[in-house]
Protein backbone atom coordinates (compact mmCIF):
# COMPACT_ATOMS: atom_id res chain seq x y z
CA UNK A 1 0.00 0.00 0.00
CA UNK A 2 1.28 3.33 -0.76
CA UNK A 3 2.10 5.10 1.99
CA UNK A 4 -0.17 8.76 1.93
CA UNK A 5 2.71 11.57 3.03
CA UNK A 6 3.17 15.01 2.13
CA UNK A 7 5.84 15.67 -0.46
CA UNK A 8 9.22 16.66 2.35
CA UNK A 9 12.39 16.24 0.31
CA UNK A 10 14.65 18.52 -0.62
CA UNK A 11 13.90 19.86 -3.99
CA UNK A 12 17.26 19.74 -5.47
CA UNK A 13 17.51 15.91 -5.08
CA UNK A 14 15.11 15.19 -8.04
CA UNK A 15 17.07 17.00 -10.92
CA UNK A 16 19.46 15.31 -13.37
CA UNK A 17 22.63 14.48 -13.09
CA UNK A 18 25.66 16.25 -14.98
CA UNK A 19 27.71 15.78 -17.89
CA UNK A 20 28.87 12.47 -18.34
CA UNK A 21 30.92 10.18 -20.94
CA UNK A 22 29.56 8.01 -22.97
CA UNK A 23 29.06 4.36 -21.55
CA UNK A 24 31.53 1.95 -22.79
CA UNK A 25 29.07 -1.20 -22.84
CA UNK A 26 25.75 -2.19 -22.48
CA UNK A 27 24.13 -5.47 -22.19
CA UNK A 28 20.60 -6.96 -23.09
CA UNK A 29 18.69 -8.63 -25.82
CA UNK A 30 18.55 -7.11 -29.34
CA UNK A 31 15.83 -7.58 -31.61
CA UNK A 32 15.23 -7.33 -35.49
CA UNK A 33 12.19 -4.72 -34.57
CA UNK A 34 13.15 -1.53 -35.33
CA UNK A 35 12.00 -0.56 -31.68
CA UNK A 36 14.85 -2.98 -30.22
CA UNK A 37 17.89 -2.19 -32.66
CA UNK A 38 19.73 0.75 -29.62
CA UNK A 39 21.97 -1.69 -28.63
CA UNK A 40 25.38 0.73 -29.45
CA UNK A 41 23.36 4.15 -29.12
CA UNK A 42 25.85 5.87 -26.62
CA UNK A 43 24.44 7.95 -23.90
CA UNK A 44 25.53 11.90 -23.24
CA UNK A 45 24.08 13.64 -20.42
CA UNK A 46 24.21 17.55 -20.19
CA UNK A 47 24.83 19.77 -17.09
CA UNK A 48 21.24 19.91 -15.19
CA UNK A 49 20.04 23.00 -14.56
CA UNK A 50 17.68 24.26 -11.84
CA UNK A 51 16.06 27.18 -13.46
CA UNK A 52 12.71 27.22 -15.01
CA UNK A 53 12.35 26.92 -18.20
CA UNK A 54 9.57 29.35 -20.00
CA UNK A 55 8.23 28.40 -23.34
CA UNK A 56 8.40 31.90 -25.94
CA UNK A 57 8.02 29.91 -29.02
CA UNK A 58 4.62 30.74 -30.81
CA UNK A 59 5.59 28.28 -34.03
CA UNK A 60 3.45 25.62 -32.93
CA UNK A 61 2.15 23.61 -35.34
CA UNK A 62 -1.49 21.72 -35.99
CA UNK A 63 -3.31 20.60 -33.02
CA UNK A 64 -5.67 17.99 -32.37
CA UNK A 65 -5.65 14.21 -33.71
CA UNK A 66 -5.67 11.91 -36.43
CA UNK A 67 -6.95 8.32 -36.85
CA UNK A 68 -5.12 5.50 -37.63
CA UNK A 69 -5.55 2.15 -37.95
CA UNK A 70 -3.71 -0.77 -35.80
CA UNK A 71 -2.44 -4.36 -35.73
CA UNK A 72 0.77 -2.75 -37.36
CA UNK A 73 4.32 -4.28 -36.98
CA UNK A 74 7.07 -1.73 -36.04
CA UNK A 75 9.92 -2.30 -38.75
CA UNK A 76 7.41 -4.65 -41.06
CA UNK A 77 4.25 -4.14 -42.98
CA UNK A 78 1.20 -2.41 -41.83
CA UNK A 79 -1.92 -3.93 -42.86
CA UNK A 80 -4.13 -1.44 -42.86
CA UNK A 81 -3.31 1.56 -40.65
CA UNK A 82 -1.04 2.63 -43.88
CA UNK A 83 -4.18 3.42 -45.39
CA UNK A 84 -5.09 6.31 -42.78
CA UNK A 85 -1.97 8.31 -43.19
CA UNK A 86 -2.52 10.30 -45.66
CA UNK A 87 -3.14 13.70 -43.31
CA UNK A 88 -0.31 15.83 -42.07
CA UNK A 89 3.36 14.45 -42.15
CA UNK A 90 6.07 14.91 -39.81
CA UNK A 91 9.10 17.54 -40.03
CA UNK A 92 12.17 15.66 -39.86
CA UNK A 93 14.42 16.59 -36.44
CA UNK A 94 14.36 18.71 -33.32
CA UNK A 95 11.38 20.30 -32.66
CA UNK A 96 11.49 22.45 -29.72
CA UNK A 97 8.87 24.41 -27.46
CA UNK A 98 5.46 23.35 -28.90
CA UNK A 99 2.83 25.20 -27.21
CA UNK A 100 -0.63 23.45 -26.82
CA UNK A 101 -3.38 24.87 -25.12
CA UNK A 102 -4.66 22.63 -21.75
CA UNK A 103 -6.81 23.87 -19.03
CA UNK A 104 -7.08 27.34 -19.75
CA UNK A 105 -3.32 27.80 -20.15
CA UNK A 106 -0.35 27.32 -22.88
CA UNK A 107 1.44 24.27 -21.77
CA UNK A 108 4.36 22.72 -24.32
CA UNK A 109 6.77 20.06 -24.98
CA UNK A 110 9.43 18.82 -27.56
CA UNK A 111 9.08 16.30 -30.23
CA UNK A 112 11.76 14.78 -32.07
CA UNK A 113 11.41 12.97 -35.49
CA UNK A 114 13.99 10.94 -36.76
CA UNK A 115 15.66 11.35 -40.51
CA UNK A 116 14.13 8.86 -43.03
CA UNK A 117 11.12 7.89 -41.57
CA UNK A 118 8.46 6.71 -43.96
CA UNK A 119 5.32 8.99 -43.84
CA UNK A 120 2.80 6.95 -45.40
CA UNK A 121 3.53 3.91 -42.45
CA UNK A 122 2.17 4.20 -38.94
CA UNK A 123 5.06 5.53 -36.61
CA UNK A 124 5.54 4.73 -33.00
CA UNK A 125 5.48 7.09 -30.22
CA UNK A 126 7.50 7.41 -26.85
CA UNK A 127 6.37 10.05 -23.73
CA UNK A 128 9.56 10.59 -22.17
CA UNK A 129 8.83 12.34 -18.74
CA UNK A 130 11.71 14.72 -16.99
CA UNK A 131 12.45 14.51 -13.34
CA UNK A 132 11.51 17.06 -10.80
CA UNK A 133 13.05 20.04 -11.03
CA UNK A 134 14.59 19.13 -14.18
CA UNK A 135 12.87 20.04 -17.65
CA UNK A 136 12.34 18.06 -21.28
CA UNK A 137 15.38 19.39 -22.84
CA UNK A 138 17.51 17.91 -20.34
CA UNK A 139 15.66 14.92 -19.47
CA UNK A 140 16.42 14.43 -23.83
CA UNK A 141 19.95 14.68 -22.75
CA UNK A 142 20.20 12.77 -19.98
CA UNK A 143 18.25 9.43 -21.32
CA UNK A 144 20.20 10.48 -24.71
CA UNK A 145 16.47 9.20 -25.87
CA UNK A 146 16.90 10.90 -29.80
CA UNK A 147 19.81 8.65 -30.42
CA UNK A 148 17.95 6.10 -29.35
CA UNK A 149 14.61 6.87 -31.63
CA UNK A 150 16.84 7.46 -34.37
CA UNK A 151 17.87 3.23 -33.79
CA UNK A 152 14.40 2.53 -33.11
CA UNK A 153 12.40 4.72 -35.60
CA UNK A 154 10.42 6.10 -32.96
CA UNK A 155 9.12 9.27 -32.48
CA UNK A 156 9.79 10.77 -29.21
CA UNK A 157 7.76 13.66 -27.12
CA UNK A 158 9.22 15.66 -24.19
CA UNK A 159 6.41 17.19 -22.46
CA UNK A 160 7.18 19.83 -20.40
CA UNK A 161 5.93 20.15 -16.54
CA UNK A 162 4.02 22.80 -15.16
CA UNK A 163 6.01 24.04 -11.91
CA UNK A 164 8.66 21.80 -13.36
CA UNK A 165 6.68 19.13 -11.28
CA UNK A 166 4.04 16.28 -11.98
CA UNK A 167 1.82 15.28 -10.05
CA UNK A 168 1.83 11.91 -9.61
CA UNK A 169 0.06 11.40 -6.65
CA UNK A 170 2.47 11.06 -3.86
CA UNK A 171 4.67 13.21 -5.52
CA UNK A 172 6.15 15.80 -6.38
CA UNK A 173 6.61 19.20 -5.37
CA UNK A 174 3.69 21.95 -6.83
CA UNK A 175 2.13 20.20 -9.70
CA UNK A 176 0.89 17.41 -6.77
CA UNK A 177 0.16 19.81 -3.98
CA UNK A 178 -2.11 21.81 -6.49
CA UNK A 179 -3.98 18.76 -8.00
CA UNK A 180 -2.96 19.86 -11.76
CA UNK A 181 -4.57 17.17 -13.76
CA UNK A 182 -1.13 15.60 -16.05
CA UNK A 183 -2.76 12.45 -16.93
CA UNK A 184 -4.95 14.79 -18.88
CA UNK A 185 -1.97 17.03 -20.18
CA UNK A 186 -0.12 13.77 -21.38
CA UNK A 187 -3.26 13.50 -23.17
CA UNK A 188 -3.56 16.29 -24.80
CA UNK A 189 0.36 15.86 -25.77
CA UNK A 190 -0.18 12.27 -27.41
CA UNK A 191 -3.31 14.23 -29.64
CA UNK A 192 -1.40 17.32 -30.61
CA UNK A 193 1.59 14.56 -32.20
CA UNK A 194 -0.82 13.07 -34.00
CA UNK A 195 -2.05 15.87 -35.71
CA UNK A 196 1.26 16.22 -37.00
CA UNK A 197 2.08 12.72 -38.65
CA UNK A 198 0.85 9.58 -38.35
CA UNK A 199 1.23 7.38 -34.85
CA UNK A 200 0.38 4.23 -34.70
CA UNK A 201 -2.03 3.89 -31.82
CA UNK A 202 -1.91 0.89 -31.05
CA UNK A 203 1.97 2.12 -30.47
CA UNK A 204 2.05 4.48 -28.09
CA UNK A 205 4.49 4.20 -24.73
CA UNK A 206 5.51 6.03 -21.99
CA UNK A 207 8.56 6.25 -19.80
CA UNK A 208 9.95 8.72 -17.18
CA UNK A 209 12.83 9.30 -14.62
CA UNK A 210 12.26 9.97 -11.22
CA UNK A 211 9.58 12.48 -10.77
CA UNK A 212 8.47 11.19 -14.39
CA UNK A 213 8.70 7.99 -13.55
CA UNK A 214 5.96 8.01 -10.82
CA UNK A 215 4.29 9.67 -13.30
CA UNK A 216 4.88 7.18 -15.59
CA UNK A 217 2.96 4.75 -13.19
CA UNK A 218 0.21 6.85 -12.87
CA UNK A 219 -0.13 6.81 -16.52
CA UNK A 220 0.00 3.16 -16.75
CA UNK A 221 -2.90 3.65 -13.62
CA UNK A 222 -4.98 5.82 -15.22
CA UNK A 223 -4.60 5.94 -19.26
CA UNK A 224 -4.00 1.87 -19.90
CA UNK A 225 -6.28 3.01 -22.49
CA UNK A 226 -4.08 5.09 -24.50
CA UNK A 227 -0.49 3.76 -23.44
CA UNK A 228 0.54 0.40 -24.87
CA UNK A 229 3.00 -0.61 -22.18
CA UNK A 230 5.60 2.03 -19.66
CA UNK A 231 8.87 1.76 -18.73
CA UNK A 232 9.31 4.02 -15.28
CA UNK A 233 12.91 4.84 -14.36
CA UNK A 234 13.86 5.26 -10.73
CA UNK A 235 10.45 6.38 -9.50
CA UNK A 236 7.61 4.29 -7.70
CA UNK A 237 3.84 4.17 -7.94
CA UNK A 238 2.82 6.85 -6.04
CA UNK A 239 -0.92 5.48 -5.66
CA UNK A 240 -2.65 3.69 -3.16
CA UNK A 241 -3.86 0.39 -4.61
CA UNK A 242 -7.47 1.27 -4.51
CA UNK A 243 -6.52 4.45 -6.94
CA UNK A 244 -4.92 2.08 -9.45
CA UNK A 245 -7.50 0.53 -11.64
CA UNK A 246 -6.32 0.41 -15.03
CA UNK A 247 -8.60 -0.58 -18.08
CA UNK A 248 -6.84 -3.87 -19.29
CA UNK A 249 -4.25 -5.33 -17.75
CA UNK A 250 -0.44 -3.32 -19.16
CA UNK A 251 2.93 -4.17 -19.28
CA UNK A 252 5.36 -2.43 -16.87
CA UNK A 253 9.17 -2.24 -17.58
CA UNK A 254 10.64 -0.84 -13.97
CA UNK A 255 14.14 0.00 -13.58
CA UNK A 256 15.78 1.09 -10.15
CA UNK A 257 18.97 1.09 -7.86
CA UNK A 258 19.40 -0.71 -4.87
CA UNK A 259 21.05 2.54 -3.46
CA UNK A 260 19.14 5.09 -4.58
CA UNK A 261 18.58 7.55 -1.96
CA UNK A 262 16.62 10.16 -2.93
CA UNK A 263 13.34 7.16 -4.16
CA UNK A 264 13.96 4.36 -1.69
CA UNK A 265 14.52 0.94 -3.45
CA UNK A 266 12.87 -0.22 0.01
CA UNK A 267 10.25 2.54 0.23
CA UNK A 268 9.92 4.89 3.74
CA UNK A 269 8.70 8.14 2.14
CA UNK A 270 7.45 6.49 -0.95
CA UNK A 271 6.21 2.68 -1.51
CA UNK A 272 9.02 0.59 -1.97
CA UNK A 273 9.56 -1.06 -5.68
CA UNK A 274 8.89 -3.97 -3.89
CA UNK A 275 5.67 -3.13 -3.18
CA UNK A 276 5.27 -1.51 -6.71
CA UNK A 277 6.23 -4.65 -8.67
CA UNK A 278 3.77 -6.75 -6.46
CA UNK A 279 0.92 -4.27 -6.99
CA UNK A 280 1.44 -4.76 -11.20
CA UNK A 281 2.10 -8.30 -11.04
CA UNK A 282 -1.53 -8.36 -8.26
CA UNK A 283 -3.32 -6.61 -11.05
CA UNK A 284 -2.12 -7.87 -14.06
CA UNK A 285 -2.70 -11.36 -12.65
CA UNK A 286 0.68 -12.58 -13.11
CA UNK A 287 2.92 -15.88 -12.30
CA UNK A 288 4.31 -14.72 -8.70
CA UNK A 289 7.51 -16.14 -9.32
CA UNK A 290 9.90 -14.41 -11.57
CA UNK A 291 12.16 -15.41 -14.79
CA UNK A 292 15.28 -14.05 -14.99
CA UNK A 293 15.56 -13.02 -18.72
CA UNK A 294 19.04 -10.69 -18.21
CA UNK A 295 22.17 -11.52 -15.73
CA UNK A 296 25.19 -9.11 -16.17
CA UNK A 297 27.44 -7.33 -13.79
CA UNK A 298 25.26 -5.29 -10.90
CA UNK A 299 22.45 -5.23 -13.29
CA UNK A 300 19.33 -8.46 -13.65
CA UNK A 301 15.80 -7.95 -15.25
CA UNK A 302 13.39 -10.74 -13.67
CA UNK A 303 9.83 -10.81 -15.65
CA UNK A 304 6.89 -11.76 -14.05
CA UNK A 305 5.19 -13.67 -17.07
CA UNK A 306 1.74 -15.53 -17.46
CA UNK A 307 -0.06 -12.52 -17.04
CA UNK A 308 -3.49 -11.82 -18.32
CA UNK A 309 -3.42 -10.69 -22.11
CA UNK A 310 0.57 -11.30 -21.47
CA UNK A 311 0.92 -8.14 -19.95
CA UNK A 312 4.41 -9.04 -18.65
CA UNK A 313 5.70 -6.69 -15.29
CA UNK A 314 9.90 -6.73 -15.41
CA UNK A 315 11.94 -5.01 -12.59
CA UNK A 316 15.20 -4.26 -13.63
CA UNK A 317 17.51 -3.77 -10.15
CA UNK A 318 21.49 -1.89 -10.60
CA UNK A 319 22.60 -3.65 -7.37
CA UNK A 320 24.41 -0.63 -5.33
CA UNK A 321 23.28 1.76 -8.02
CA UNK A 322 22.10 5.11 -7.46
CA UNK A 323 19.19 7.38 -8.60
CA UNK A 324 20.22 6.96 -12.79
CA UNK A 325 19.39 6.02 -15.80
CA UNK A 326 21.15 2.27 -16.62
CA UNK A 327 23.31 3.03 -19.45
CA UNK A 328 24.38 6.83 -18.76
CA UNK A 329 27.20 7.10 -16.52
CA UNK A 330 25.89 10.11 -14.67
CA UNK A 331 24.53 9.78 -11.31
CA UNK A 332 23.20 10.60 -8.02
CA UNK A 333 24.65 9.52 -5.17
CA UNK A 334 26.02 6.15 -5.99
CA UNK A 335 26.92 4.76 -9.32
CA UNK A 336 25.16 3.77 -12.55
CA UNK A 337 26.17 0.92 -14.67
CA UNK A 338 26.63 0.62 -17.99
CA UNK A 339 26.45 -2.52 -18.77
CA UNK A 340 22.34 -2.68 -18.93
CA UNK A 341 20.95 0.51 -20.92
CA UNK A 342 17.45 1.42 -19.95
CA UNK A 343 17.16 2.60 -23.60
CA UNK A 344 17.73 -1.05 -24.73
CA UNK A 345 15.56 -2.71 -22.62
CA UNK A 346 12.35 -0.79 -22.64
CA UNK A 347 12.45 -0.07 -26.45
CA UNK A 348 12.50 -4.32 -26.88
CA UNK A 349 10.13 -4.88 -24.37
CA UNK A 350 7.93 -2.31 -26.24
CA UNK A 351 8.90 -3.79 -29.45
CA UNK A 352 6.43 -6.95 -28.63
CA UNK A 353 3.73 -5.26 -27.23
CA UNK A 354 0.75 -3.17 -29.08
CA UNK A 355 -2.61 -1.81 -27.42
CA UNK A 356 -4.64 -4.45 -27.96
Amino acid sequence: MVQSKRWLLVSLVFIGCGSSAAPTSQAGGSSSSALASTEDASTNADAAETTLIVSTDDSAGPAGSTSSGSDTTVGGDSTGASALCGGPTFSEGRQDDIDIGFGGSVRSYDLYVPPGLDPTQPVPLVINLHAYLSSDDIQANFSNFDEAADEAGVVVAYPKAAFNSWNAGACCGQAQLAGNDDVGFVRAVVADVQGRGCVDPSRIYATGMSNGGFMTHRLACEAADLFAAVAPVAGVIGLDDDDCTPSRPIPVMHFHGTADFVVSYYGGLFASVNDTIEGWVARNGCSATPTRIVDVGEAYCDAYEGCADDATVTLCTVEGGGHCWPGNPACLGAFSTTLLDANTQMLEFFSGVALP
